[in-house]
């Protein structure tokens, strides 16, 4: 709370596509952002008390590498759910029920809910309106065969059936490229749709997604934010990689 909010163009677009996701107009969304751009902010914690102000019994799971991180992101989403400010202008629309409220699945009063979970968690027998995955890759082991199949056979087996309706769920992944074999791959093959948000702008890979959305830099190399992460930073990063 006492840390500046640094605000970007790219939260913007990060947000409009979410609310495209709950609106209905994108079914499968691919978002693809560098660590510590306010991805996770957006995703695993405002999109479930923003979305139930419109929907309150949309029904979300949200899984992340990390059980104990998907567990993290849902009891900071109860806060802001909980908190004098957000009950004060939209608590009349519904409230966290006393006898579905843990940590890792609460329940609303118009019987809307958050599941959290992880790669490898407990998912069946469960399903959602929105299945949304945060980081599914631990990228310390992301280069370990083994690892990195495990978490694309989890997607494969486990999750993409996760929906309580087929034809109407929507089902986002956002995370950050890891490996050219990463699970990011196989969503693009089977047709998710992209919004790609590089730190640093190349022209030829520029995507422009269907809800109207381009990358605004002209310049090769233009930064994302360079207001949080600037030349500095970005010249630390690339030196450490190598």
């Amino acid at each position: 709370p006492h840390t500046p909010f640094v605000d970007g163009w790219h939260i913007g677009a990060i947000c409009r596509h979410l609310e495209a996701v709950i609106a209905g107009e994108l079914r499968q969304l691919l978002l693809l952002v560098p660590p510590r751009m306010t991805k996770s902010i957006c995703a695993s914690i405002c999109l479930t008390p923003w979305a139930w102000i419109k929907r309150p019994g949309l029904r979300l799971m949200v899984g992340s590498y990390s059980a104990g991180l998907s567990v993290e992101h849902a009891v900071i989403a109860r806060r802001l759910i909980e908190s004098v400010w957000y009950q004060s202008r939209w608590g009349a629309a519904y409230q966290i029920t006393t006898d579905q409220n843990v940590k890792a699945f609460y329940e609303t009063t118009e019987r809307g809910y958050r599941i959290s979970t992880s790669v490898g968690g407990t998912v069946t027998g469960r399903g959602a309106d929105i299945l949304l995955l945060d980081d599914p890759h631990n990228l310390q082991t992301i280069y370990s065969d083994a690892e990195r199949h495990a978490t694309k056979e989890f997607y494969k087996r486990s999750w993409h059936n996760r929906l309580n309706d087929p034809e109407r769920g929507c089902r986002v992944c956002i995370m950050q490229r890891g490996h050219p074999d990463d699970l990011a791959g196989d969503l693009m093959a089977i047709g998710y749709e992209v919004l790609e948000l590089p730190n640093e702008f190349d022209p030829t890979r520029r995507r422009a997604s269907s809800i109207g959305w381009p990358d605004p830099r002209e310049a090769p190399g233009e930064l994302l934010c360079p207001a949080r992460f600037g030349p500095a930073e970005t010249a630390a990063m690339i030196r450490v990689g190598r």
